[in-house]
């Protein structure tokens, strides 16, 4: 399911990563600055993020606890409703 919110596009440096059919990454990646988020609305149950550099802090509903991810670390979103995403670090990538 693609993003729903506007973010920075794929920095230039990633764009051979992200177009290599035998790469296991998907091809919407959103890049990331420290602070800026990310917002999916609706129900995404079951859908997998993977930060691909830096750090980012991922937030669900109904979810007490907050989820940090490091670069190469997934993230499986199980409950619905709006979930945030917040880069921790200059520069970040997220796969979803």
């Amino acid at each position: 399911m693609p993003f729903a919110a506007s973010v920075r596009p794929v920095p230039s440096r990633y764009a051979g990563i992200m177009k290599t059919p035998a790469s296991p990454l998907l091809p919407d990646a959103r890049a990331l600055t420290l602070g800026q988020t990310l917002s999916m609305d609706g129900d995404r149950r079951g859908s997998r993020l993977r930060c691909l550099s830096g750090q980012v802090w991922i937030t669900q509903p109904g979810d007490a606890m907050d989820h940090l991810l490091a670069a190469g670390r997934d993230f499986i979103i199980t409950r619905p409703g709006r979930v945030v995403v917040q880069a921790l670090t200059h520069h970040a990538l997220l796969a979803a």
